[in-house]
């Protein structure tokens, strides 16, 4: 969020150095007749650069004024993408950013991003981009519901749609020895297992729930992303034992390289490992 932007931290500072004299954070500690010589309590450091101001370390009081690097002070408005500069609060055009009033420029610059976010010009330019794929008027006739399943998938992985909509490159067949194995593997798997395995092939939490090759049986290679699944050989030296070899997989393709693994055993603990394992262990 842009708020995080403004990062305000303070700390006691015990050393005797003099202010900033840094021309982007000017301490105004005239005002109250404070003695810009003598030491100041607080070291912070400030980091506004999105709103203009430079990122700088200085040391401040509770009623210095922060200052943009054009030389103005920083107010309590907030300069919209239209150009409009509004107030983050009541007479915020009047009232200075201050290291006294930090947390609360922060909170109330929070707080119009926030509102922001559902602007009703933003909702109307999302409502008219969502148009643009998909007929306004029959979201009537659909529930949130639908409207999620339709377009996130189901949560819960159907593994017998997942084998229907599986293609193996040439030479593998789902009668080969190793692939049996997948298969038995991800049988076994829970709900979350199952979605970690989509997740790490094709970098995806969830899948369609229909494809268009189950409405057009004269097009039957014709399938929704990221459909079919292909499950391939693995890459490499194939006389190198497959059983010291890992699960390699193309994501943008939905590609499982699987090396011929020689047990159940050996295939379970290697696509364990990948789901689990954060990091590509062949990566570098």
């Amino acid at each position: 969020m842009a708020a995080s932007a403004a990062q305000l931290q303070s700390d006691e500072d015990s050393s005797s150095s003099g202010v900033d004299t840094n021309p982007a954070v000017v301490a105004s500690a005239a005002a109250d007749g404070a003695d810009t010589a003598s030491p100041i309590s607080r070291h912070v450091s400030i980091s506004l650069s999105e709103y203009g101001i430079e990122s700088t370390t200085a040391t401040l009081d509770d009623k210095d004024v922060l200052y943009t690097t054009l030389g103005d002070p920083v107010m309590f408005t907030y300069e919209l993408q239209s150009g409009e500069r509004v107030e983050l609060c009541n007479g915020g055009a009047d009232r200075p950013l201050t290291f006294g009033n930090r947390k609360e420029y922060t909170a109330c610059l929070r707080q119009r991003l926030l509102e922001g976010l559902v602007e009703r010009a933003r909702v109307d330019h999302i409502r008219a981009g969502f148009a643009s794929v998909v007929p306004i008027h029959i979201l009537n006739t659909m529930t949130p519901q639908d409207m999620q399943l339709r377009m996130c998938g189901q949560s819960c992985i159907g593994l017998e749609f997942l084998k229907a909509h599986t293609a193996y490159q040439t030479g593998l067949h789902e009668t080969n020895p190793h692939i049996r194995f997948f298969w038995q593997v991800l049988e076994e798997m829970t709900k979350d297992e199952l979605s970690r395995f989509i997740k790490f092939a094709c970098n995806q939490e969830r899948l369609p729930v229909t494809c268009p090759c189950q409405s057009n049986p004269a097009s039957p290679n014709v399938h929704v992303p990221p459909y079919p699944m292909k499950i391939g050989s693995a890459d490499g030296d194939d006389r190198a034992d497959p059983d010291t070899r890992y699960v390699r997989v193309e994501t943008c393709m939905f590609l499982v390289k699987l090396p011929l693994y020689s047990t159940l055993e050996v295939m379970r603990r290697k696509i364990m490992y990948a789901i689990h394992c954060r990091d590509d262990p062949l990566f570098g």
